[in-house]
């Protein structure tokens, strides 16, 4: 039922959408002895608000990218959150005899899977 139709009382076109109204806004606010430039500084909280939810917006948006950044990052290597258990145990000191490298390497290990778990369940 979108359609334009001419106030009686000003001549301005206005959408008459709805079967009860029978003259546009400025007119129908004027009537009721509310003032245009109310409505106007209305708008303009109406803009500030819109402009403000823009900037969160713009803001998540930015934030979710990075994450998803951070989050490709730790997945460049597939498969190493349900691996990260055997490569533990294969490399752990005790089936080294306590070989130093083998403390490092699983040490490493130990603070990846820590890691791995902070962004997800692996």
């Amino acid at each position: 039922m979108n359609r334009y139709v001419r106030c009686p009382r000003c001549g301005s076109e206005f959408c008459k959408d709805e079967p009860w109204k029978k003259i546009c806004v400025d007119c129908w606010l004027e009537s009721k002895g509310k003032s245009k430039s109310g409505n106007q500084s209305h708008v303009a909280e109406l803009k500030m608000e819109l402009d403000e939810a823009r900037a969160k917006l713009s803001y998540y948006i930015s934030r979710c990218r990075q994450l998803e950044m951070e989050l490709s990052e730790k997945a460049a290597f597939p498969g190493l959150g349900e691996h990260i258990k055997d490569l533990i145990f294969l490399a752990h000191p005790d089936k080294h005899n306590n070989s130093p490298k083998a403390t490092a390497v699983t040490a490493w290990l130990l603070d990846a899977r820590k890691e791995l778990c902070q962004c997800g369940p692996n």
